[in-house]
């Protein structure tokens, strides 16, 4: 940690409604007041309404709000920032914008229990280890530097763990064939079933919850018996 760097920090969430897919002025509006600081955004995560490639729109009008403020190119921006952009309400919610800030803490920290939030990011991984325990190496090892960059020293004080997960197409498919290497399936949507489960054990391998030796690749979203 630089010399300079706060010894504590304040997490908050900031939960705003959206009236369509691309829209973020709420989120401007936070900005706008002075109530948030888009440099203390460190990971967003959104529920839009339509199918699931609505949260395309999402993702590029976040990009392009934060873009603005910050001064940095969208590619810096989807590097530094983790979104987590679902399609589809369901008619069971409101499309909404949830923003996890964490900036330097106003006052020094308490012993009470509160809010500490985490942010990491892996490596990007190739179609071929989609699924695989390669994924869920580097699943649980994100998630111990998730762990340490909320201060979290045990894995009773985490609540949850949210991971963006890859999922597999034809065209990474067939990149994965043009290298001479195989996929877990050719049916995407199997192959990132199987990319899911590989996230679900690595976090479950980095909170202590499942045994590392007791896993191997066809042990993946397959039902212990």
């Amino acid at each position: 940690m630089p010399p300079d760097a706060p010894a504590f920090f304040d997490s908050e969430v900031y939960c705003v409604p959206m009236s369509s897919p691309g829209d973020v002025s709420q989120v401007a509006a936070l900005f706008d007041d002075g109530r948030v600081e888009p440099k203390h955004v460190v990971a967003i995560m959104a529920q839009t309404e339509g199918d699931p490639y609505c949260r395309g729109y999402a993702t590029l009008a976040m990009q392009d709000l934060l873009s603005k403020h910050l001064v940095l190119s969208h590619q810096k921006i989807f590097d530094s920032i983790p979104m987590l952009m679902i399609g589809g309400v369901g008619g069971i919610m409101c499309p909404h914008i949830n923003l996890f800030v964490k900036k330097p803490a106003t006052a020094a920290a308490s012993d009470a229990p509160r809010l500490s939030i985490g942010v990491a990011s892996s490596r990007l991984l190739a179609p071929e280890e989609f699924g695989t325990m390669t994924q869920v190496d580097l699943v649980a090892e994100t998630t111990k530097q998730a762990m340490e960059d909320a201060g979290i020293t045990s894995a009773e004080q985490i609540h949850c763990v949210e991971v963006k997960c890859p999922a597999m197409t034809p065209a990474r498919i067939e990149d994965a064939k043009s290298r001479g290497q195989s996929v877990v399936s050719g049916n995407p949507a199997a192959a990132s079933s199987l990319a899911k489960g590989a996230c679900a054990l690595g976090v479950a391998v980095a909170t202590g919850e499942v045994d590392r030796s007791a896993l191997s690749d066809g042990a993946i979203n397959v039902e212990k018996q």
